[in-house]
């Protein structure tokens, strides 16, 4: 599913039991990906991230995420999608 506004994020990285949700950020018609693990909180406004690629976690404000995260800039590009993946 594609991951349309910074809003549909939130919706879909948020859930009452703190599972993380998994997404993709695919360029290059998916030859390229990069898979995230994402955690919306929203009552501290907080982003939890699991890069895949090496398993580093990232804790982020909304603002910063905003003005920073290489997440956000695949969202404004239409490159972030909600992965069926289950683990």
């Amino acid at each position: 599913m594609k991951i349309k506004s910074l809003n549909h994020l939130k919706e879909e990285a948020s859930n009452n039991n703190g599972d993380f949700q998994h997404f993709r950020i695919s360029l290059s018609n998916g030859y390229a990906t990069s898979g995230k693990r994402i955690l919306y909180d929203p009552m501290y406004s907080m982003f939890n991230v699991i890069h895949e690629i090496d398993e580093s976690f990232e804790e982020i404000m909304e603002v910063d995420f905003i003005r920073e995260s290489i997440i956000m800039k695949a969202l404004e590009n239409q490159c972030l999608f909600k992965s069926n993946l289950y683990i």
